[in-house]
């Protein structure tokens, strides 16, 4: 068997399925939409199996939403619960057992849940590329969003609107207003760093407590929506959003081309934006 050191996602699990009153292979993206799949499979779905250099392997699964940081110290200081990693060690194994190495290179425990070594993903952050040249040095900077690409419930179809028609519409998800405020600032190193405004009404306090507790972090007094990669090929910009999803551990988003406008703006990630002078 290979080496197994390392990290492991769930990728799938055999679930018993009221509807066909039989057992079937679930992958772990399609269990969010399947309504007879309950709170601790649930979990299990998005667990972690680690396994140590000492052959011990544990299995990890997010820590309960419904209890609060206290209750959590509480029960570790108790012994009722271990955390590893920010997540909670539902189960040690102790030494590798029950497994089953597959023809397409995940492993199976117990016939029943598969894993997939989680460094398959990290191979896609390895590659070079030149940040900027002469072509694209001008998306250095920062840039304010005008337009947004919205999906209109009422209307039932997406469109281009302006910031100030969604500002005043009361058709949209209220999300889309947040997104209408954002700014994106593309660095000479190669990041591509989304900020927006704190919310009026949000007191100082708050905002501290916020920071401190790691629920926001702050760039130049901006909340910072997300943060990801811009490179240039051969005189073209593009945008790398691609990232680990938190909750199925796959690779989520795509590499887009930053599209040049004829009125000076650049379209990018639902988003058409003009230079912040």
């Amino acid at each position: 068997m290979q080496d197994l050191t390392g990290k492991w996602k769930v990728s799938e699990m055999l679930i018993y399925s009221p509807e066909t009153k039989e057992t079937e292979w679930v992958r772990s993206d399609d269990a969010l939409l399947r309504e007879d799949v309950d709170d601790h499979t649930m979990d299990m779905f998005f667990g972690e199996l680690i396994f140590e250099e000492d052959g011990n392997m544990r299995f990890l699964v997010p820590l309960p939403l419904d209890k609060p940081q206290e209750e959590i110290d509480q029960a570790v200081a108790s012994g009722e619960m271990k955390v590893m990693d920010d997540m909670m060690v539902l189960e040690d194994f102790g030494k590798a057992e029950y497994l089953q190495e597959l023809d397409n290179g995940m492993i199976e425990l117990d016939g029943r849940i598969r894993f997939t070594r989680e460094e398959e993903y990290e191979d896609v952050f390895e590659d070079e590329h030149e940040v900027y040249d002469e072509n694209t040095k001008d998306i250095i900077g920062k840039w304010r969003i005008a337009e947004l690409c919205v999906f209109n419930d009422r209307k039932m179809k997406t469109e281009w609107l302006k910031k100030e028609e969604i500002m005043s519409s009361d058709d949209l998800d209220p999300q889309y207003k947040m997104m209408a405020g954002l700014e994106m600032i593309f660095g000479d190193d190669g990041s591509a760093i989304s900020v927006y405004d704190i919310p009026e009404g949000t007191t100082q306090e708050q905002v501290d407590e916020a920071v401190a507790s790691g629920e926001i972090q702050l760039l130049d007094g901006k909340i910072i929506e997300s943060e990801y990669r811009w490179y240039t090929e051969d005189g073209v910009p593009y945008y790398d959003s691609r990232h680990i999803s938190e909750l199925t551990g796959e690779m989520a988003n795509e590499v887009e081309e930053i599209k040049r406008l004829d009125n000076g703006m650049i379209e990018v990630d639902a988003g058409r934006y003009f230079r912040e002078e």
